[in-house]
């Protein structure tokens, strides 16, 4: 018989936040993302993401396919938003001792939520992912890591100026939508696709995917 799967957290915080100027913005469009992909997405968690302090956020998913399809909805809907904000993430399978609280994402206590936020504060060191899986499996800890370094050299590669390009590239199939829906030239966006590395940004989404739902060992 296979052993009962442990709690996946899922754990944020903002990058940056002690120094980001016009901080009443930034914690406004944080919670704005925050409240809108959690009751999107409410059917992929237990425990729905809550934030439990100024700039960070926990919840408990459904499941690790769940999980990394929660954090790409919030890299997506920043994009949608413009900014002005990344979030560091991690994705954590362990204990908890009480009753997962399926209203919000407190009062609950155990070992997987302590480590979860010690591996938040040691991901702050960290200076080429914003993305930290460990979900006890050593190979697939591996190749999720690897993909979501891929997945945030595109991303973090935008600037804000770039976000509203971005998210019409997201909404529509291809450039020449792109072009037709803001009315500008074919070939600018065509170039504006490949600078942007949207082709780049699809491929690392469908890896994560579809490493996200393999079956554990």
């Amino acid at each position: 018989m296979a052993s009962k799967r442990l709690p996946i957290i899922l754990m944020a915080d903002i990058v940056g936040s002690s120094d980001a100027p016009k901080a009443d913005r930034l914690m406004k469009a944080f919670r704005r993302v925050v409240a809108d992909v959690g009751k999107a997405h409410a059917e992929l968690f237990r425990s729905p993401i809550t934030i439990t302090l100024g700039d960070e956020f926990q919840g408990v998913a459904r499941d690790v396919a769940a999980a990394v399809g929660v954090i790409i909805a919030l890299e997506e809907a920043i994009v949608r938003k413009g900014g002005p904000f990344k979030l560091r993430y991690v994705l954590h399978e362990g204990r908890i001792d009480t009753p997962i609280n399926t209203d919000r994402a407190h009062a609950m206590l155990g070992p997987g939520l302590t480590d979860a936020r010690a591996m938040l504060g040691e991901l702050k060191k960290d200076r080429h992912s914003r993305f930290r899986v460990a979900v006890g499996q050593e190979r697939l800890n591996a190749l999720l890591n690897d993909a979501f370094l891929l997945y945030g050299a595109v991303v973090d590669d935008w600037s804000n100026k770039d976000l509203p390009l971005v998210a019409a590239f997201l909404q529509h199939d291809g450039y020449r939508e792109v072009a037709e829906a803001l009315g500008k030239d074919i070939s600018l966006m065509w170039r504006r696709r490949r600078t942007l590395r949207m082709e780049e940004y699809a491929a690392t989404k469908r890896m994560l995917l579809s490493l996200a739902g393999l079956k554990p060992a």
